[in-house]
């Protein structure tokens, strides 16, 4: 199976998904895949995920068989949901929290707007979504999508953390700092 990831950018000061979806497109070349990934924005010193080909630049003209299309909202994904239906090929969608009401009521009216203009469309055409909790996917039920839902956690390398990296009682916190992250309620939780 032939399967392009896209993404809005894999600098890392763009929070997880710069992260998560290069490990979930090497997991999928791991399970013998043909697996690209394509982000208008890759800076230039990244490393390559193992196992899968980078495209920077103008969007790859290559064949697959599968797109699987990481956020919302975005011009790109409006692009990339045009693009699949235009070529008939099955698209996963993985929103990335952008479907749970604090990110919907985050510039609630541009939202509005494009909920109406192109992207109830683009998400009612998709052949699947991708979701990292419960929650989530329930989210999508609630929005009237009742697409097939896939319940997948971001994996994490833990390599990265072997040997004596730790001495002592630590906590890692892996996420950008906001309030969703619920990073308050762990400070509470370490001092008990």
């Amino acid at each position: 199976m032939r399967i392009l990831h896209t993404v809005a950018s894999l600098s890392p000061d763009t929070g997880g998904p710069a992260r998560s979806v290069p490990g979930l497109a090497s997991a999928a070349a791991k399970a013998g895949a043909e697996v690209h990934l394509w982000a208008p924005e890759i800076p230039e010193k990244i490393e390559e995920p193992a196992g899968v080909t980078l495209h920077r630049g103008d969007f790859p003209n290559i064949e697959i068989d599968l797109l699987h299309d990481h956020g919302v909202w975005l011009p790109n994904n409006h692009r990339m949901a045009q693009w699949a239906r235009s070529k008939k090929i099955p698209r996963i969608v993985s929103p990335r929290g952008m479907l749970e009401p604090w990110a919907i009521n985050h510039n609630k009216w541009k939202k509005k707007i494009a909920w109406w203009i192109y992207q109830r469309r683009d998400l009612k055409s998709t052949t699947a979504f991708h979701a990292t909790a419960e929650s989530e996917a329930a989210q999508f039920r609630k929005l009237g999508l009742d697409q097939e839902s896939f319940v997948i956690p971001n994996g994490i390398d833990f390599s990265e953390f072997e040997g004596d990296f730790i001495k002592e009682k630590a906590v890692v916190f892996l996420s950008r700092i906001h309030p969703k992250k619920g990073l308050l309620m762990w400070v509470d939780v370490w001092k008990r």
